[in-house]
This record gives C-alpha cells, sequence and structure tokens, in this order.
C-alpha cells in the first residue's frame, strides 16, 4: 500500500506510523514540499479520524503547530482567511448572495471598444450613404 493510498484509506495508521518514526513529520514536510501542504495533509488525516469532516481552519493551525513544534521550524501557519466549510458559519454565505443581487442590479458592461469602432464606422457608412443625392432626381 502506498503511503498516499495509506493516507487517505487508513489515516489511524498513517498516523500512528507518522508519529512512531524518527523523523517522520520532517519527511512529511519534505515530501509536501512545505509546512502548509504538511499541514493540510495532516489535518485532512486526524478530521478523517475525528469526525469525518473536511479540515477547518483550526484544525490547519494546530496541525501546523505541532508540524512546528516536532520539525522545529515554523510556526502557525499565516491563514486568515476562512475555508470554504467555515463559510456558513461566518456569515460568508450571506455576504456572497448579498453581492451577487447587487451586481446583477448593475447595468451591463459597455462592449469591447472593437465593436464599438465597428458599429460606429457602420454608422458613419450608413449615414454617408443616405447624405449622398439619388440619381433618380436626376
Amino acid at each position: 500500500m502506498t503511503k498516499a493510498h495509506q493516507e487517505l484509506s487508513s489515516p489511524q495508521e498513517w498516523l500512528h506510523r507518522l508519529a512512531s518514526e524518527q523523523g517522520g513529520y520532517g519527511r512529511l514536510v519534505d515530501e509536501s514540499g512545505g509546512m502548509a501542504r504538511a499541514a493540510y495533509r495532516l489535518a485532512r488525516a486526524r478530521c478523517k479520524v475525528e469526525s469525518g469532516a473536511p479540515p477547518a481552519l483550526d484544525d490547519l493551525q494546530a496541525a501546523a503547530r505541532l508540524l512546528a513544534a516536532r520539525v522545529g521550524r515554523g510556526g502557525a501557519l499565516p491563514i486568515t482567511s476562512v475555508l470554504a466549510s467555515d463559510a456558513d458559519s461566518s456569515g460568508l454565505h450571506a455576504t456572497h448572495t448579498a453581492l451577487e443581487s447587487a451586481l446583477r442590479s448593475l447595468p451591463p458592461p459597455p462592449p469591447p471598444s472593437s465593436l464599438r469602432r465597428a458599429a460606429s464606422r457602420r454608422e458613419e457608412q450608413s449615414t454617408e450613404l443616405r447624405s449622398r443625392p439619388s440619381r433618380a432626381s436626376h
């Protein structure tokens, strides 16, 4: 069973192996390409074991602190935004709905300048044709 597969299919075993192996957390950071991804992987596995829910911002911060303590670098992730799973509890969904309504009430944007120029040329040609005297009147 590959490491990534075990991480997703048997997160409890993966977490136990990670904690028991010497340098396990450091290897996780290296394999992940940095603290942020490693914290996400750790938080995802822990949440899958504990609740089955996707990780929330607090879970990511806790995982980052644990990694920092075990690996000796970094600290809490500089995440100040909210994850999609936290959006409803923070009122972002209502704000998003209000913004969408406000945007729908705005007039549509003008056409691109290339379309405006083409329309202007057609209008000039039409005006020019109307202003020419017709041959039928001679």
